[in-house]
């Protein structure tokens, strides 16, 4: 999961019969104004459907640079994606426990809106390493929405947006990363096999899992087998070109400028192409590139003794050149 810039909403979003929608939604789902009706019959009444609309779309793929949001894989090829609501509309919970009426004032609103793969949006069942074994499990978004306050839940929820100190008085209890709002990279990282995991905290006497990093893992289903097999895959890709790096670094470094300063010079040159294509793997187009840029960067420090600045740096100018 990579950081994402929430780009300019669709006028389309402003469109009189989306904000017709959404005052309806909020008619029959706020249980001040219509207490009679059960959540249950209120979810059968009604069907959302502005938010569903190709401008949406298309502007969801170029904000997240054509992948899903939350796993960073590539589908447009072999699936539409779906339009996925970060606060769920309809309820917050499971199908068999709708805790409480959603976030339905937020259906249609632009800063509520991310683009998702299917695996990760919808409950489906996937296979996991749990405790060391594989075992199929039902796993995916869908309507979850966990806090770290419980009673948020029945808090009475006023219909506030974003701008306004964010969507309700539970955004300061979220417990799942919002890509546009936090770094993911400060709460999640990754094993050279392909799995991603928590960040450590350091606590007093041990350290403790990040909360946000290791429930978003879990929300999203971002251990399922398959998806830590194709991470593992581009980790492989990866290694082949540090290989590559790090033999030309040798080279290099066994050179004596003073006696062979044309073969010094041509390792030189060599060496700056090799660190370039490894900023490749860390473009924001590329697949699982915040699991790249961990890797990158650490052989970057540790092996050729480069600092994080010195490392962005040539990053950014690699990556101005890709999208020039």
């Amino acid at each position: 999961m990579i950081k994402l810039n929430r780009i300019k909403k669709p006028d389309y979003l402003d469109d009189q019969k989306v904000l017709d929608e959404t005052e309806e939604a909020k008619k029959l789902f706020d249980p001040a104004v219509n207490e009679t009706t059960s959540l249950k019959d209120k979810k059968k009444k009604f069907k959302y459907s502005r938010y569903r609309d190709d401008r949406v779309k298309d502007a969801l793929k170029e904000m997240c640079n054509n992948k899903c949001a939350y796993c960073e894989s590539t589908f447009l090829h072999v699936y539409y994606g779906d339009i996925e609501h970060f606060r769920p509309k309809k309820f917050v919970g499971t199908k068999s426990d709708p805790r409480v009426p959603g976030y339905y004032w937020l259906a249609n609103d632009w800063d509520n809106l991310l683009l998702s793969c299917l695996f990760c949006n919808q409950a489906k069942k996937n296979e996991v390493v749990q405790n060391g074994q594989l075992v199929e499990i039902t796993i995916g978004k869908q309507n979850q929405f966990p806090l770290n306050n419980q009673a948020l839940y029945d808090t009475p929820r006023a219909h506030q947006t974003w701008s306004n100190g964010g969507s309700t008085a539970d955004e300061g209890a979220r417990l799942i990363i919002d890509p546009c709002k936090d770094d993911p990279e400060k709460h999640l990282q990754y094993h050279k096999e392909g799995m991603v995991l928590p960040k450590k905290i350091k606590q007093p006497g041990q350290d403790i899992d990040d909360p946000k990093g290791a429930k978003s893992i879990e929300v999203f289903a971002l251990q399922r087998i398959y998806l830590v097999q194709e991470r593992k895959k581009r980790l492989i890709d990866l290694e082949l070109q540090l290989t590559t790096t790090r033999e030309v670094f040798k080279k290099l470094n066994e050179t004596n400028f003073n006696s062979n300063p044309v073969i010094s010079s041509y390792y030189t040159d060599r060496l700056k192409v090799e660190v370039d294509k490894l900023f490749y793997f860390t473009h924001r187009l590329m697949n699982y590139s915040a699991m790249c840029r961990q890797f990158v960067y650490a052989f970057l420090e540790d092996e050729l003794n480069k600092t994080k600045a010195a490392i962005r740096n040539a990053e950014k100018k690699v990556h101005e050149k890709m999208d020039a």
